[in-house]
């Protein structure tokens, strides 16, 4: 089981850097990343992700989206349960 301290390390991973702002993260997000994650390794990859974009206040995603960005205004990031990943040696699809 993660400690308190290293999932206040995560949900500070996943602030909103341009508010500063960093609430508690809904845990099954990072339990579906660690998922993804083992599954990623298991077919011949490193598993390492970098993280796009975690948690946004409703200021940052509106700007996001005044930019054309695509992000939605009802978006769970804006409720602390989405993450923009990408993982290495993995393209998009």
């Amino acid at each position: 089981r993660m400690g308190d301290r290293a999932l206040r390390r995560l949900d500070w991973l996943f602030r909103d850097w341009r508010q500063g702002r960093d609430p508690e993260i809904d845990r099954r997000v990072y339990w579906g990343l660690a998922a993804l994650s083992d599954q990623a390794r298991i077919q011949g990859h490193s598993g390492q992700l970098t993280l796009l974009s975690g948690y946004r206040t409703r200021r940052t995603n509106n700007m996001l989206r005044a930019r054309g960005s695509g992000a939605a205004s009802n978006s769970y990031h804006l409720r602390r349960r989405a993450a923009d990943i990408r993982f290495d040696g993995i393209e998009p699809g």
